[in-house]
């Protein structure tokens, strides 16, 4: 793209006059697809709970698949989440997770971090 006074740039997010950098494209922030998946052949329901947003218990349903595991896709930002399962209304912890957290009632949340 060329510009004021012959100057070329060639990164295409900058914007250049006089030379000097004026603005930037804005940048949104990435969200990617979680799928959280839960083997319970013999559960007739399983939720996923989790603080995605504002820090606030969310509850998704999951849906059921043949092979008797139950599956939750989120769309989330870098960073930490605490999560657990609702299977029959018992909450369970993710028996995968490779990080948990005291729930502060006697059980554990899962962790999963987005990178």
């Amino acid at each position: 793209m060329k510009v004021k006074r012959s100057t070329w740039v060639h990164k295409p997010d900058l914007y250049v006059f006089d030379k000097q950098i004026v603005g930037r494209r804005a940048v949104l922030p990435l969200v990617k697809p979680v799928t959280f998946r839960l083997h319970a052949p013999n559960a007739t329901s399983v939720w996923l709970v989790g603080k995605f947003r504002n820090d606030k218990f969310q509850n998704r349903p999951m849906k059921k698949l043949v092979d008797g595991y139950w599956e939750c896709s989120v769309e989330l930002r870098r960073g930490h989440y605490e999560y657990h399962f609702l299977v029959d209304g018992v909450p369970t912890a993710d028996p995968h997770a490779h990080a948990r957290v005291s729930n502060g009632s006697g059980g554990f949340n899962s962790i999963v971090e987005v990178g």
